[in-house]
């Protein structure tokens, strides 16, 4: 039997967005907090529409933001802060699959820098 998936606490978003400091973890790009949906988000604009800190705007020219999940639900990842990580849409969609061995070598590059 198929369990369905569960989505993101909007307590885990926030605390993801203020530990990654709203940028992407991979390629660094900033972008700044807001609310889609009703839920705490980050967003990057484009310059077509110049939205604010705080503002709940979901329209063209706003780059969302992913919540990436450094072992992926079907390898048995989970829901965790130490799982989660902020990513742009670029780089969260370029990755795709990571293998263990590539989530032990970032796990192994935090470590070193001091991050853990």
């Amino acid at each position: 039997m198929e369990t369905k998936r569960k989505g993101l606490t909007i307590l885990t978003r926030l605390q993801v967005i203020k530990r990654d400091k709203c940028t992407c973890q991979v390629c660094g790009k900033r972008g700044i907090f807001f609310y889609r949906y009703g839920k705490p988000a980050v967003g990057f604009t484009d310059g077509s529409y110049p939205f604010h800190q705080g503002e709940g705007y979901n329209g063209p020219g706003i780059e969302v933001f992913e919540f990436h999940h450094v072992k992926p639900i079907f390898l048995g990842g989970y829901n965790e802060l130490d799982n989660i990580q902020l990513t742009c849409r670029k780089c969260n969609r370029g990755m795709g699959y990571l293998t263990e061995e590539y989530t032990e070598i970032q796990q192994l590059k935090k470590e070193l820098a001091g991050e853990s």
